[in-house]
Protein backbone atom coordinates (compact mmCIF):
# COMPACT_ATOMS: atom_id res chain seq x y z
CA UNK A 1 0.00 0.00 0.00
CA UNK A 2 1.53 3.32 -0.85
CA UNK A 3 1.25 6.48 1.53
CA UNK A 4 -1.57 8.50 -0.72
CA UNK A 5 -3.70 5.63 0.06
CA UNK A 6 -3.32 5.05 3.24
CA UNK A 7 -3.25 9.13 4.06
CA UNK A 8 -6.77 8.38 2.55
CA UNK A 9 -7.63 5.74 4.57
CA UNK A 10 -6.46 7.42 7.70
CA UNK A 11 -8.48 10.45 6.96
CA UNK A 12 -11.27 8.59 5.97
CA UNK A 13 -11.07 6.92 10.10
CA UNK A 14 -10.22 10.30 11.66
CA UNK A 15 -13.95 11.79 10.11
CA UNK A 16 -15.40 8.80 11.39
CA UNK A 17 -13.72 9.48 14.88
CA UNK A 18 -14.76 13.58 14.36
CA UNK A 19 -18.33 12.29 13.78
CA UNK A 20 -18.72 9.51 16.71
CA UNK A 21 -17.29 12.15 19.20
CA UNK A 22 -19.72 14.80 18.24
CA UNK A 23 -22.40 11.94 18.00
CA UNK A 24 -21.71 11.29 21.91
CA UNK A 25 -21.48 14.80 22.68
CA UNK A 26 -25.08 14.73 21.62
CA UNK A 27 -26.30 11.58 23.48
CA UNK A 28 -24.59 11.81 26.89
CA UNK A 29 -26.53 14.42 28.67
CA UNK A 30 -29.37 12.42 27.58
CA UNK A 31 -28.04 9.42 29.48
CA UNK A 32 -29.81 8.85 32.86
CA UNK A 33 -27.62 6.37 34.86
CA UNK A 34 -24.59 7.72 36.17
CA UNK A 35 -22.26 4.75 35.89
CA UNK A 36 -23.70 4.29 32.23
CA UNK A 37 -22.74 8.00 31.21
CA UNK A 38 -19.74 8.08 33.29
CA UNK A 39 -18.17 5.21 31.21
CA UNK A 40 -19.81 6.59 28.04
CA UNK A 41 -17.67 9.79 28.88
CA UNK A 42 -14.49 7.88 29.32
CA UNK A 43 -15.37 6.55 25.75
CA UNK A 44 -16.01 9.95 24.35
CA UNK A 45 -12.04 10.83 26.04
CA UNK A 46 -10.92 7.75 23.86
CA UNK A 47 -12.20 9.40 20.74
CA UNK A 48 -10.41 12.71 21.06
CA UNK A 49 -6.99 10.88 21.83
CA UNK A 50 -7.47 8.88 18.75
CA UNK A 51 -8.37 11.76 16.88
CA UNK A 52 -5.16 13.97 18.28
CA UNK A 53 -3.79 10.53 17.39
CA UNK A 54 -4.86 10.03 13.57
CA UNK A 55 -3.69 13.47 12.59
CA UNK A 56 -0.70 13.50 13.99
CA UNK A 57 0.15 10.12 11.73
CA UNK A 58 -1.30 11.82 8.88
CA UNK A 59 0.60 15.22 9.22
CA UNK A 60 3.87 12.72 9.82
CA UNK A 61 3.22 10.96 6.79
CA UNK A 62 2.98 14.36 4.60
CA UNK A 63 -1.09 14.65 4.31
CA UNK A 64 -3.09 16.85 5.09
CA UNK A 65 -6.15 16.09 7.94
CA UNK A 66 -9.21 16.74 7.31
CA UNK A 67 -10.62 19.74 9.24
CA UNK A 68 -11.95 18.66 12.92
CA UNK A 69 -15.39 19.84 12.42
CA UNK A 70 -18.74 17.82 10.96
CA UNK A 71 -19.52 17.44 7.36
CA UNK A 72 -22.54 16.18 5.60
CA UNK A 73 -22.46 12.93 6.95
CA UNK A 74 -21.36 14.28 10.73
CA UNK A 75 -24.76 16.48 10.57
CA UNK A 76 -26.67 13.56 9.64
CA UNK A 77 -25.50 11.30 12.21
CA UNK A 78 -25.54 14.02 14.40
CA UNK A 79 -29.63 14.85 14.06
CA UNK A 80 -30.04 11.18 14.18
CA UNK A 81 -28.27 11.17 17.49
CA UNK A 82 -30.26 14.17 18.64
CA UNK A 83 -33.51 11.92 17.43
CA UNK A 84 -32.85 8.57 18.99
CA UNK A 85 -31.47 10.09 22.13
CA UNK A 86 -35.11 12.05 22.84
CA UNK A 87 -36.51 8.30 23.88
CA UNK A 88 -33.68 7.94 26.82
CA UNK A 89 -30.74 6.22 27.14
CA UNK A 90 -32.35 3.50 25.41
CA UNK A 91 -32.33 5.27 22.17
CA UNK A 92 -29.28 7.39 22.79
CA UNK A 93 -27.38 3.76 23.11
CA UNK A 94 -28.83 3.04 19.50
CA UNK A 95 -27.71 5.50 18.47
CA UNK A 96 -24.25 5.75 19.27
CA UNK A 97 -24.13 1.75 18.31
CA UNK A 98 -24.51 2.27 14.92
CA UNK A 99 -21.35 5.03 14.53
CA UNK A 100 -19.22 2.39 16.65
CA UNK A 101 -20.20 -0.34 14.12
CA UNK A 102 -19.07 1.97 11.74
CA UNK A 103 -15.92 2.72 13.17
CA UNK A 104 -15.31 -0.63 13.71
CA UNK A 105 -16.01 -1.98 10.12
CA UNK A 106 -13.18 0.78 9.39
CA UNK A 107 -11.14 -0.44 11.52
CA UNK A 108 -11.56 -3.79 10.96
CA UNK A 109 -10.59 -3.21 7.34
CA UNK A 110 -7.45 -1.44 7.44
CA UNK A 111 -6.12 -3.10 10.35
CA UNK A 112 -5.76 -6.15 8.03
CA UNK A 113 -3.42 -4.08 5.63
CA UNK A 114 0.33 -4.94 5.33
CA UNK A 115 1.43 -0.87 6.25
CA UNK A 116 4.31 0.41 8.33
CA UNK A 117 4.99 -1.42 12.03
CA UNK A 118 3.55 2.24 13.83
CA UNK A 119 0.81 3.07 12.29
CA UNK A 120 -0.45 -0.60 12.20
CA UNK A 121 0.14 -0.22 16.47
CA UNK A 122 -1.82 2.76 16.38
CA UNK A 123 -4.42 1.61 14.52
CA UNK A 124 -4.76 -2.19 16.42
CA UNK A 125 -5.13 -0.23 19.53
CA UNK A 126 -7.83 2.14 18.39
CA UNK A 127 -9.68 -0.66 16.95
CA UNK A 128 -9.83 -3.06 20.30
CA UNK A 129 -10.73 0.39 22.04
CA UNK A 130 -13.67 0.33 19.47
CA UNK A 131 -14.17 -2.64 19.97
CA UNK A 132 -14.76 -2.36 23.71
CA UNK A 133 -17.17 0.74 22.95
CA UNK A 134 -19.26 -1.30 20.99
CA UNK A 135 -19.54 -4.57 23.19
CA UNK A 136 -20.24 -2.04 26.28
CA UNK A 137 -22.86 -0.66 24.23
CA UNK A 138 -24.37 -3.79 22.97
CA UNK A 139 -24.34 -5.05 26.38
CA UNK A 140 -26.38 -2.48 27.84
CA UNK A 141 -28.60 -2.71 25.40
CA UNK A 142 -29.38 -5.99 25.65
CA UNK A 143 -30.12 -5.22 29.54
CA UNK A 144 -32.83 -2.45 28.91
Amino acid sequence: MDDRELIKALSRLLKTEIDAMHSYEQILPKIEDDIMRNRLTEFHHSREQHIEELTEMIVRMGGTPPEHTKDLKGYLIEGYSVLRSLTGTKGALKAVQSIEEMTNRYYDEVVSWKIDDNVSAMLKKHFSDVKIHLDYINSNLQAL
